[in-house]
């Protein structure tokens, strides 16, 4: 990493892997988890039960993505849902949205904490 970088962002299925010997999640200050029923939880809507006949890993738009907030308080859900096209509230906790939007949705999600984060360390060095 740069000497005058403030942050890293990685994203990939093992990002935050912690292991016996290795512990990647120690260095990150912000870790979005993009895995099945956590977080960020993209979900094809096309059959993928036979790898002999889906050969290819469902597009964004043939997927839907399911954002539960485990600590929703301060999410402004009205805005999200306005800024997304066609996502909807399951639950009190948790947003859909079309997987073309999953970029969309993590940057409006994710740009306050990251700010607010900026904000602490820019504070803390003063």
């Amino acid at each position: 990493m740069q000497g005058n970088t403030d942050f890293l962002f990685y994203e990939g299925l093992h990002g935050g892997v912690v292991a016996d010997s290795v512990n990647v999640a120690r260095h990150a200050d912000l870790l979005i988890g993009m895995v099945p029923v956590v977080n960020f939880n993209r979900v094809p809507c096309v059959d993928t039960a036979n790898p002999f006949i889906a050969r290819e890993i469902p597009a964004p738009d043939e997927s839907m993505v399911v954002i539960r907030f485990a600590k929703p308080k301060g999410i402004d859900f009205q805005y999200l849902r306005s800024m997304t096209c066609d996502s909807f509230m399951s639950r009190a906790n948790t947003i859909v949205v079309s997987g073309g939007k999953m970029e969309l949705a993590i940057q409006l999600i994710f740009t306050p904490f990251v700010w607010r984060m900026v904000e602490r360390c820019k504070r803390a060095m003063a």
